[in-house]
């Protein structure tokens, strides 16, 4: 993960993620590496035996098809954050229309 402090480094080791020496979970991580939690399929790289390049965690979960059908445990902080940031989308249309229907008026 790249940060404004540098980069950070974890590494898999069977079904365990290791930063320094310690077993953390993918938002432990972020928080070491960035101070603050952080969303890990967006800012964590990841660059598995093989790979020649380090790739973002959430296009390779898009790739193995898991962002397939409909999306599930989502938390509700997310689905609030999507819902308020259609709602805003919603709202900017609606004062275009009526910016426009007052130049018509």
């Amino acid at each position: 993960m790249s940060t404004e402090a540098g980069n950070f480094y974890a590494q898999v080791d069977g079904d365990v993620i290791v930063h320094k020496g310690k077993a953390v979970s993918p938002r432990q991580f972020t928080v070491a590496a960035a101070g603050e939690a952080r969303n890990a399929w967006r800012d964590v790289s990841i660059r598995r035996p093989g790979d020649d390049r380090w790739r973002i965690a959430s296009h390779l979960r898009r790739e193995c098809g898991a962002d397939d059908g409909k999306k599930q445990n989502v938390s509700p902080m997310i689905a609030m954050r999507e819902v308020a940031s259609a709602m805003e989308a919603t709202l900017k249309t609606a004062q275009g229309i009526i910016a426009e229907a007052k130049g018509f008026a």
